[in-house]
């Protein structure tokens, strides 16, 4: 297992649970914080950073879908995400990636 797919390391900060849980962030931001915003900082094709080359599993020299959002719900910024999808995946199961605009990426995963 790399160190993307681990679990946070344990401590007692209030946010590990938020880290470390399964299911969808961004329902558990809208139950706790009311209707989202979703920013978005980035959405473009680009060479990914160093440090994620690896766990892509692809060579470091391609370029893969690189997508950075500000999730904003009861007028503060609560999340900044970062995804990645290789190139390849955007035409299999990943499609919906590209068309998503300011819709949460749970829009994709979730339903």
């Amino acid at each position: 297992m790399n160190r993307w797919r681990r679990l946070p390391p344990p401590h007692r900060c209030a946010e590990r649970a938020w880290l470390a849980h399964h299911g969808s962030l961004t329902t558990r931001v809208i139950a706790r914080h009311g209707p989202l915003r979703v920013e978005i900082l980035q959405a473009r094709m680009r060479i990914p950073n160093e440090d994620e080359y690896a766990a892509l599993g692809r060579p470091s020299h391609k370029l893969a879908y690189v997508r950075e959002v500000m999730l904003h719900a009861g007028g503060r910024r609560l999340v900044m995400a970062h995804s990645i999808v290789a190139r390849a995946d955007l035409r299999g199961a990943w499609h919906r990636v590209r068309t998503l605009g300011t819709r949460p990426l749970a829009t994709a995963l979730f339903t």
